[in-house]
């Protein structure tokens, strides 16, 4: 059934969606819980690489590093289910962890901010966007047989491709 609005703007109730697996799908909604985490990362460092290259280049360009790198995992998760994916951005999200945690506590070469409570705050969004991921990648990261909706496409496609 559909519903038009005096805008133009048509809503369609149909729910079959609901039931055909493709919103409940749980694999589904762990990998987009998962790449709406890890670019919330990558989001949240690149408003602060500017003032950190400023402050101490090094670490700056390590947040500059990881905007691309945390967007290309999303993109792959939400692309297909790969455990390698899962492990890149596993890797990644305890590196930021790791971090995050070293410079608030024993500090970084050249960059001490331990024992400040407002750098730990500032931290906190970004944190939780790395530790959310890492939760969700347990299972998929370590699962006995890789749940993955990809394989790769027969040999005779890329026949194909190469005599045309």
């Amino acid at each position: 059934m559909n519903t038009s609005f005096s805008s133009g703007t048509t809503f369609s109730t149909d729910t079959s969606s609901l039931t055909d697996g493709s919103l409940t799908d749980s694999s589904s909604l762990r990998r987009g819980a998962a790449a709406a985490a890890i670019a919330g990362a990558g989001l949240l460092h690149a408003f602060i690489t500017l003032e950190y290259i400023k402050e101490k280049a090094y670490i700056g360009v390590l947040f500059g590093l990881s905007v691309p790198l945390c967007l290309g995992v999303a993109a792959w998760l939400v692309a297909r289910n790969d455990r390698r994916a899962w492990i890149a951005g596993g890797l990644l999200c305890a590196g930021m962890v790791a971090g995050f945690l070293a410079s608030r506590t024993i500090g970084l070469p050249g960059f001490d901010e331990s024992g400040v409570w407002e750098h730990w705050k500032e931290g906190f969004p970004a944190l939780a966007a790395e530790l959310g991921f890492l939760g969700l990648a347990v299972r998929p990261m370590f699962a006995r047989t890789p749940d993955t909706t990809w394989a790769p496409p027969a040999a005779a496609d890329h026949r194909d491709l190469v005599s045309r």
